[in-house]
């Protein structure tokens, strides 16, 4: 694990090599034993890069079967009596004017985690959450997951 000072703040950082879609069980158990109540997580990377994969490794984890890419519907909640998970991707999200319609917020407050794709096309929108934030690449046949939070 690397820790590292960023302006005054402590940032935590785990890498892990996935090179299957099982070893994705590893990841998801680290977010599992890292999240807070209403924890929020971004996802940053290429498209096909797993990040729906990850969502759907961790909802498998917590007993949710069936996990879909929310590309084209924006956001999916997926609930059992054990969790409540929400799943976004603002990948085709044009404005913050967008993300506020959406209304992610009260999503965040109401779910055990959440995570959103793309993030980074809201700008420092989801800050004031202290998300998780997730960075995965393409490493030859395996992916790079990056994991840092405070």
């Amino acid at each position: 694990m690397k820790i590292t000072f960023l302006k005054q703040f402590m940032i935590m950082e785990k890498t892990f090599r996935i090179c299957s879609e099982e070893e994705m069980k590893i990841v998801s158990l680290y977010i599992l034993k890292k999240m807070n109540k209403n924890q929020l997580v971004l996802l940053k990377g290429e498209l096909g890069s797993g990040k729906t994969t990850l969502v759907r490794s961790f909802a498998k984890l917590n007993g949710i079967d069936k996990v879909m890419s929310p590309t084209f519907n924006f956001l999916y909640i997926y609930e059992n009596e054990k969790i409540k998970i929400s799943h976004a991707d603002l990948y085709r999200i044009e404005s913050i004017k967008h993300v506020r319609e959406l209304n992610l917020e009260e999503t965040i407050e109401q779910s055990a985690i959440t995570f959103i794709e793309w993030a980074e096309n809201a700008g420092t929108l989801f800050d004031v959450y202290n998300p998780i934030r997730i960075e995965m690449e393409f490493s030859g046949e395996c992916r790079e997951v990056r994991i840092l939070w405070q």
